[in-house]
């Protein structure tokens, strides 16, 4: 019962959130195929990417937006549970790895660590020409009772990030919410 309930209550959530990223990604024309990259640049983009590391070879939809991004923008920071392993990192890009996020206990604190280093950066070197864009994704997990590690890490990162930027003009800043 207890799976039902949790089934229904997920499903409605991303129910809500489906309608809304649809809406967000209707004036969003950074992946068309057709945009040139010269009439469309992100130059002016602080990037933080959770859940996603940079690769030679992308093999994930993070890991697509990371290569993408790379070649663009000033500054870009990526996270994940691993490190890139065998590749020279862009000089613009800084990792953090970290495998607790999905804590329930330690998540927000691993979260507020992270975007408070990207915001004190920005702050100091990009605040006036450029906008901060963290992307959150939601990951595949297995095992017992996968949905709930993205609960608890959403949550996580909802918190940190109502900390860490209550203060700073909404205009300056904006999250976008990916999946795997």
């Amino acid at each position: 019962r207890i799976y039902e309930r949790f089934a229904l209550k997920t499903q409605d959530l991303f129910d809500r959130l489906n309608s809304l990223l649809a809406e967000q990604e209707r004036n969003n024309y950074y992946f068309s195929p057709t945009l040139s990259i010269t009439n469309y640049s992100r130059k002016n983009e602080f990037s933080v990417i959770f859940g996603g590391k940079y690769a030679t070879t992308p093999q994930s939809i993070p890991e697509s937006l990371v290569s993408r991004l790379v070649n663009e923008n000033p500054r870009i920071y990526t996270v994940s549970r691993s490190n890139p392993t065998n590749v020279d990192l862009p000089l613009n890009l800084r990792h953090f790895q970290s495998e607790l996020l999905t804590d329930v206990n330690l998540g927000k604190g691993e979260f507020l660590k992270i975007l408070n280093t990207a915001r004190d950066e920005w702050q100091k070197w990009f605040s006036k020409t450029t906008k901060l864009v963290i992307y959150f994704t939601l990951g595949f997990y297995k095992g017992e009772n996968p949905f709930m590690k993205n609960m608890i890490t959403a949550g996580n990162f909802r918190e940190a990030l109502l900390e860490s930027f209550a203060d700073l003009d909404s205009n300056s800043w904006r999250v976008v919410v990916t999946g795997t």
